[in-house]
């Protein structure tokens, strides 16, 4: 497939820069025993991408996060073991979004639909990980009640956001 070529650049820097980060992360601790498997990361991706590559990128993205979360339980740095977790997923959804027009000519492609699905995912991506640092930052205690009705106000204030931007395209 010759189209979408910014999907596949975000499906390959994604990567990079979750390995980068987990790598970074478990560097900063001096864990070096784990960078002897980060070779074998690449080297799995080319070897079975052939046999099927819609479970070759799940078992990665999953390797990827028992990565993140291995890393937090030996009490790593969370922002990049979180970062690194979340390149992941974007890595992730952006190979699945291209598996789904595999076979497909580039002619019948709108090039509409890659700006929407690389927009939303970067809105989701970023308002996700935006959260979740401020998550690890803010510490205040709260009653059950007052969380619940902040979580509902949340979910229809991105209910909300996303009705805007359907409309506005």
């Amino acid at each position: 497939m010759k189209g979408m070529l910014t999907t596949k650049i975000v499906t390959w820097s994604a990567a990079a820069a979750s390995l980068l980060c987990l790598g970074a992360g478990f560097g900063l601790m001096r864990v070096w025993a784990i960078f002897l498997f980060f070779p074998a990361i690449p080297l799995f991706w080319f070897t079975m991408r052939k046999v099927s590559p819609r479970i070759t990128i799940s078992i990665l993205f999953f390797t990827y996060v028992l990565l993140a979360a291995s890393g937090l339980s030996i009490g790593l740095f969370p922002p990049l073991m979180l970062i690194g977790c979340t390149c992941a997923l974007a890595a992730w959804e952006s190979a699945q979004f291209l598996f789904n027009f595999q076979g497909v000519s580039t002619d019948l492609l709108d090039p509409r639909l890659e700006r929407h699905h690389n927009r939303d995912l970067a809105v989701a991506i970023g308002s996700g990980l935006l959260l979740a640092i401020l998550g690890l930052s803010i510490h205040f205690r709260l009653p059950f009640g007052v969380i619940a009705v902040l979580a509902l106000l949340v979910v229809y204030g991105m209910y909300r956001a996303f009705v805007l931007l359907r409309e506005a395209s």
